[in-house]
């Protein structure tokens, strides 16, 4: 008896599991087309509210905290909000393939090293 009921409990936290997976936020309708063509300067602010409102109203105190951790202070005692900081974060966690990455050029050493 015990066995089975383990297997039932298991079976149930594999369908859990599941259920939340499938659950997991959609892409907003403007990246979700051509998810890697769309380029990531062209994400906006009201692209990023308007899907916060629609997909993921959850996420609002995240998204909130998330502007006030990237508002400082400047020289001059003003207030600047750091846009670029916010997307990054909002990729990271709705779209990580969109968000840019660097590449490592080869120095010269490198290139020859085979030689």
């Amino acid at each position: 008896m015990a066995t089975k009921e383990n297997k039932e409990e298991q079976i149930i936290e594999q369908e859990e599991k599941k259920e939340k997976t499938k659950k997991q936020s959609i892409p907003h309708e403007k990246l979700n087309k051509e998810c890697n063509n769309v380029p990531y300067k062209e994400i906006t602010k009201e692209a990023m509210v308007n899907y916060i409102l629609e997909y993921a109203p959850k996420d609002k105190k995240w998204f909130k905290q998330v502007i006030k951790d990237n508002i400082k202070a400047d020289k001059n005692g003003k207030e600047r909000i750091n846009f670029i900081s916010i997307k990054k974060a909002f990729c990271e966690k709705y779209n990580p393939s969109i968000i840019p990455t660097s590449k490592k050029k080869k120095s010269i050493l490198d290139m020859v090293e085979d030689w």
